[in-house]
């Protein structure tokens, strides 16, 4: 793996992003695999988004690269991200929520320097929290479910062309699935 990442950002012109998902992938990238592959090429890479669900691997990815950015694809932990001085989250399930990932973020940042803030960024970690729970209990394929919100939420703004229909393997959703999916999006007036 490490041999393969090396000879990869031996090509890159711009910097870029290591990505860490051990699920998806079947390898891992360890921090110190990261921290060689950084320190071999500084102005290549800028980072890493680790979304093996480990925040104390994330947490080592940024103590072995300090200058790198950290990125966790984890919506439970997004708070405790920001908290334990990681740059932030990047979650596949906020693709359709962003303004809860970008109020938590101003949020932890402003109680980092006045004090205030904890409300609010708490509110935001709720929020991404009942997201998460309602796409996991909708019985609808992930990427499906948030299709299907990105969907209601650009329609509700008046983009009704977007497309709804998802590329095979993936199939519609389930009209139960779907009808809870839209019964939480329509009561958390999203």
């Amino acid at each position: 793996v490490e041999s393969f990442l090396a000879a990869v950002l031996k090509e890159c012109e711009l910097p870029c992003f290591l990505y860490n998902f051990p699920k998806h992938t079947g390898n891992t990238i360890t921090p110190q695999m990261y921290g060689r592959l950084a320190r071999a090429f500084p102005k290549v890479v800028a980072g890493i988004k680790d979304s093996s669900g480990d925040l104390d691997g994330a947490k080592a990815f940024k103590a072995v690269f300090p200058a790198g950015q950290v990125y966790v694809g984890n919506d439970g932990a997004a708070m405790k991200v920001l908290q334990d001085g990681l740059d932030g989250s990047v979650t596949g399930a906020c693709n359709c929520l962003p303004e809860a990932l970008v109020g938590l973020d101003a949020a932890v940042r402003k109680h980092a320097a006045t004090g205030g803030g904890e409300a609010e960024a708490t509110a935001c970690q709720r929020r991404l929290l009942a997201w998460h729970a309602a796409f996991s209990a909708s019985e609808v394929q992930e990427i499906v479910a948030l299709k299907h919100a990105i969907v209601h939420r650009l329609s509700a703004e008046g983009f009704n062309d977007f497309p709804t229909a998802c590329r095979p393997p993936l199939t519609p959703p389930p009209d139960a699935g779907a009808a809870k999916l839209a019964e939480w999006l329509r009561s958390a007036e999203f």
